[in-house]
């Protein structure tokens, strides 16, 4: 089976290095066909914060799939940055390219950058995708064989008791999803670990979402730092979940699924 290693919100400048380095040391053990981490490399964008996610990054298996996430941008303390060109230091030391599209032998992941530097909302934590965006979920797998990924950083689902907001708007998002035909949505930004189907509400569509805990921050949100492992067939989906205990990563949890008529079932 094909293994996607998800390494979600490692937040340098709020960092266990020693959960750090156990990340390392496990995805070489792991040896992933692809490393994705979407974004929140860093706390505040700062330049040493970036240069050591960029040196954490370059010790991860390759190939690698990043998107940033809205840690990356800086804040107020730094108005020209924030405003003019927020994601500057993300495009010299993590990756020049804000959405990413990749051609895996098992299908086609595409990245989206949900993540704005201001807004008319108070709240510029937020998520978000635009129109554009959208359309590029709905065609950008016309021409595509194999598993429909796609991986942004704001999440689409919460634990009831959280009233922390989804990436939005959110019809939008669902319809794209549909539009698309979209088996896996990859995301973090929650620091909770998720994994499951949502019904899209369009076309009688569902999907796959895979939402990690951060993999080695020390901002930690009711539960311990982990990371998921996916295992992807054409018509299968095992998620693997390593939470950190006593210590070290330990495989706590899998969640299988199983594809039957155009739609994803939960199972075992």
């Amino acid at each position: 089976m094909y293994q996607i290693l998800q390494l979600s919100d490692p937040h340098f400048g709020a960092v266990d290095l020693e959960q750090a380095e156990a990340a390392i040391a496990l995805a070489a053990e792991i040896q992933p066909d692809l490393t994705l981490v979407p974004g929140d490399f860093s706390m505040r964008a700062r330049k040493r914060e970036m240069v050591a996610a960029s040196a954490w990054l370059e010790r991860l298996p390759e190939p690698r799939f990043t998107i940033p996430g809205n840690h990356d941008v800086p804040l107020l303390n730094q108005p020209i940055d924030r405003f003019f060109r927020p994601f500057r230091r993300y495009k010299k030391y993590i990756n020049e390219e804000l959405e990413p599209t990749l051609d895996l032998t098992i299908g086609r992941l595409l990245g989206f950058n949900s993540s704005t530097p201001f807004g008319l909302h108070i709240d510029w934590s937020r998520g978000f995708l635009s129109p554009f965006q959208g359309q590029r979920i709905a065609t950008g797998f016309d021409d595509a064989e194999g598993l429909r990924m796609v991986a942004f950083h704001h999440p689409l689902h919460r634990k009831d008791e959280t009233s922390r907001v989804l990436i939005s708007p959110l019809p939008l998002v669902q319809r794209s999803l549909a539009m698309g035909k979209v088996d896996i949505v990859f995301a973090g930004h929650f620091h909770q670990s998720y994994a499951g189907v949502i019904e899209l509400g369009h076309d009688d569509r569902n999907v796959v979402v895979s939402q990690s805990s951060t993999v080695c921050s020390t901002r930690t949100k009711g539960e311990p730092a982990g990371f998921h492992l996916l295992r992807l067939a054409e018509t299968r989906i095992e998620i693997l979940r390593y939470s950190w205990l006593d210590g070290s990563f330990t495989h706590d949890l899998t969640t299988n699924f199983k594809k039957q008529h155009g739609r994803w079932h939960q199972c075992g």
